[in-house]
């Protein structure tokens, strides 16, 4: 099975185990063992797992901590909410991978909501 980009199918993107591994639209064509052709064209979503989005250091002191991101983002909104599901902070960040939150939280157990054109996410933190 081969993933072509559709738009530029000169780039062969091939794997055995046909998955595409970029975001984009592709044509997918299967040829049988007798020849016959089957071409379906789909498009392919980036899944930002829990592994490329990180924050550090966690535990926190004093609710400082920093959140990497794996690419720079135009607008990532950050919440921040408790164990009761109340957002207690908001940040919007610009133009960066890299978060600074200085949120003066007493310790406890928070959830930090990332969301940004193209992916989100939920990390828990432990503030000391």
């Amino acid at each position: 099975m081969t993933f072509t980009p559709a738009a530029s199918p000169r780039t062969d993107l091939s794997n055995r185990n046909g998955v595409a591994n970029q975001a984009g639209n592709y044509v997918s064509t299967y040829t049988n063992s007798g020849g016959c052709k089957s071409t379906q064209t789909f498009n392919v979503t980036v899944n930002m797992n829990e592994v490329v989005i990180s924050l550090h250091p966690n535990p926190a002191s004093a609710g400082r901590f920093t959140i990497l991101l794996p690419a720079i983002t135009e607008n990532t909104v950050v919440k921040i909410y408790d164990n009761l599901g109340r957002m207690l902070y908001k940040k919007v960040a610009k133009g960066s991978n890299k978060i600074e939150i200085d949120s003066k939280f007493p310790a406890g157990f928070y959830y930090v909501s990332i969301n940004s054109k193209g992916f989100s996410s939920i990390k828990k933190l432990v503030v000391q």
